[in-house]
């Protein structure tokens, strides 16, 4: 949350300044026309809120950072305000410019609040390994390290994937959590048990089934909080606080799986001596 606000609290009224003052900019080259900034702000928003956005803030994303939709929309507000006359090279040179910069800081804003997500993911997954499982540092750093790389790479793939269909989208939310609890199973063999207690010991019938019906049931709990802030924050505001509980529920069930195993090899170790 920290990074988003801070990048949003510095990238949006930077992009709202650069518009502004290129729309000021046109009024002079135009013999000094004057323009209601209220009026254009209410007709940018206009056009954002005609977005398509049944896929959520992915469908925003995809449109916002698009260069050629930031200058078309420029240019359509700018028409609106000043006319046609805005139809010449130094002009549109101007809006090229402005929308480089609105496109640019939108990418950055983007990238910041991904490298915030993986950065706390990566500090809170350190600090729930020496907390509850007592791992040397080399070994909770490595590991958090493809944690943080393969959670990365999942969250990237599920947002570029947008099927149409609603019943596709479910099967594929259903895939996607299933995928990160096996994962997070087989890690948590290879970081504790694995040449302390035999494969099949870990991933028998039972374990695999009563282990996994309890993180999935963690699982769905803990998206159901999510949709709290969602409908009860206005706007964004409800999508940014529900990140953290994302985060959280993911490095819960994750950490499950590591704390059931270390058992399984104390338990082990006590019946071996």
């Amino acid at each position: 949350m920290f990074f988003i606000v801070i990048a949003s609290s510095v990238g949006i009224p930077l992009i709202l300044d650069s518009i502004k003052s290129t729309f000021a900019k046109i009024g002079e080259q135009i013999g000094g026309a004057e323009f209601n900034w209220s009026e254009a702000l209410s007709k940018l928003i206009e056009k954002a809120s005609s977005i398509d956005g049944s896929d959520g803030v992915n469908s925003y994303l995809a449109v916002l950072t698009q260069k050629e939709w930031v200058v078309n929309t420029l240019t359509d507000v700018a028409r609106a305000l000043f006319g046609d006359s805005i139809d010449t090279s130094a002009i549109i040179a101007s809006i090229n410019d402005c929308a480089a910069v609105v496109s640019g800081t939108i990418v950055t804003i983007v990238v910041l609040a991904v490298m915030g997500f993986a950065v706390s993911f990566f500090v809170i997954m350190i600090a729930m390994r020496k907390s509850s499982t007592k791992t040397g540092w080399i070994k909770a750093i490595l590991f958090s390290i493809v944690d943080t790389a393969l959670f990365v790479l999942f969250a990237w793939i599920y947002l570029k994937f947008n099927p149409s269909q609603a019943w596709v989208k479910v099967i594929v939310n259903i895939g996607y959590g299933l995928g990160m609890l096996f994962i997070s199973y087989v890690e948590a063999y290879f970081f504790y048990a694995f040449k302390k207690l035999p494969f099949k010991k870990v991933f028998n019938l039972k374990n695999v089934i009563f282990l996994q019906i309890g993180n999935i049931i963690t699982l769905v709990l803990g998206m159901l909080i999510t949709i709290i802030p969602i409908l009860f924050v206005p706007y964004y505001g409800g999508f940014i606080l529900a990140v953290p509980f994302v985060e959280i529920i993911f490095l819960v069930v994750h950490m499950n799986y590591e704390v059931y195993i270390k058992k399984l090899v104390i338990d082990e170790t006590k019946k071996t001596k």
